[in-house]
């Protein structure tokens, strides 16, 4: 981990002061979409198709506002399914910015995980069986026994994992945690990657494939609700994954305010080789989520040409994720936001935030997030 500017050891020293008082129980209730889900399911008020080969698989993504579009498919067999899973029959994993969804053809379980509303707990884990007359979700804490670790800072999370040789039955399951700072040569090793870019390689699809813009020809696709696993996606998920599980080591400890504004700003970001463009419509619906400034600008605005997003500061800003942390530590975030957006800082640790990108950003912020421009005026 990066360490701490020494102009900011006071503010997280106080932090951490109010660390204790602010911080709630790790009992408190969770009032999330999946509990949401599970009572309406209880009550009747709604029910999931079932379809042949998925199962309940679509209609618990469309219950949960998780997109079809989302969907990357990975063939490591590193996931608790990992005997079922292999280049022919690959897991494929849906997205939105709280809730992940992963599905094995075969298997009698569907795998959800949720960020917890109270965020100090972190992802919380559940299966739905497939062969019940009616979707139940039971909660899955052996998960954490992968999904708690060095690899997720210490708290329960997720993350994607590149591991190069998952090729064959007898595949190792072990490779590295990458994020948006991975270089992007290191990535994808055992997933599957559909889109467009050239002059590089990543380590995705099968040995000598290079970029594939479908799956149509990869595997038997029945019960697969996409014919892509796309390369935006994938990018959008790896930055996701760390930054989730920054946001529940903060609200637990208030101690790392600079590693989180710092990934949450890009400052380490590795540069895109060549400009990728996504073939599922991923990058499209995604954009399209805003919020949005009186000039048009979000910050789900995809770049994808030398970098990600167009506008450098994560969207996982808006997430329940961010918003359930306790008040003091959103506080902290939003102090040392300003500060860097709004000074031309000669640290070069800033350097490539560009006067016109701190300024686009600070402007979005400011309308798109009231509770940031309150604390601007306090």
């Amino acid at each position: 981990m990066p360490a701490m500017a020494g102009a900011l050891v006071v503010t997280q020293v106080a932090s951490v002061t109010l660390a204790a008082r602010a911080r709630r129980p790790s009992s408190s209730p969770h009032f999330g979409r999946v509990a949401a889900l599970q009572s309406a399911l209880q009550n009747a008020t709604l029910q999931i198709p079932f379809a042949p080969v998925s199962g309940y698989l679509q209609g618990l993504l469309s219950a949960l506002h998780v997109p079809i579009e989302s969907q990357v498919a990975v063939f490591s067999r590193g996931s608790a399914q990992g005997d079922l899973v292999s280049p022919d029959n690959p897991r494929v994993i849906y997205f939105s910015d709280d809730i992940a969804v992963g599905w094995v053809r075969g298997s009698p379980v569907i795998e959800v995980a949720e960020s917890e509303a109270d965020a100090g707990d972190g992802v919380v884990f559940y299966m739905v069986r497939q062969d019940e007359d009616r979707p139940k979700f039971i909660r899955s804490d052996g998960c954490r026994s992968c999904h708690r670790s060095d690899r997720t800072l210490g708290v329960p999370g997720l993350l994607v994992l590149s591991t190069p040789q998952a090729y064959g039955a007898g595949a190792s399951v072990s490779g590295a945690v990458t994020d948006h700072r991975t270089p992007l040569e290191q990535r994808w090793g055992g997933w599957y990657v559909t889109g467009r870019s050239s002059g590089w390689r990543h380590l995705g699809n099968r040995i000598g494939q290079g970029w594939l813009l479908s799956l149509y020809d990869q595997f038997y696709d029945a019960g697969y609700p996409s014919q892509y696993s796309d390369a935006a996606a994938l990018m959008v998920l790896e930055h996701q994954t760390h930054m989730t599980n920054l946001l529940t080591v903060l609200a637990r400890e208030f101690n790392n305010v600079q590693e989180v504004v710092d990934y949450m700003l890009f400052v380490d970001e590795a540069p895109l080789p060549a400009p990728i463009v996504g073939t599922s419509g991923f990058a499209e619906y995604f954009s399209n989520l805003g919020p949005r400034d009186r000039d048009g600008r979000s910050l789900r605005d995809l770049d994808l040409k030398t970098r990600l997003f167009r506008y450098p500061c994560s969207y996982m800003i808006y997430s329940n994720t961010f918003e359930s942390l306790p008040q003091a530590a959103k506080d902290a975030v939003y102090e040392r936001l300003f500060q860097i957006l709004s000074s031309g800082s000669q640290d070069a640790r800033y350097a490539r935030l560009t006067s016109e990108m701190r300024r686009e950003v600070l402007d979005i912020l400011t309308e798109t997030k009231p509770e940031f421009m309150k604390h601007l005026h306090r």
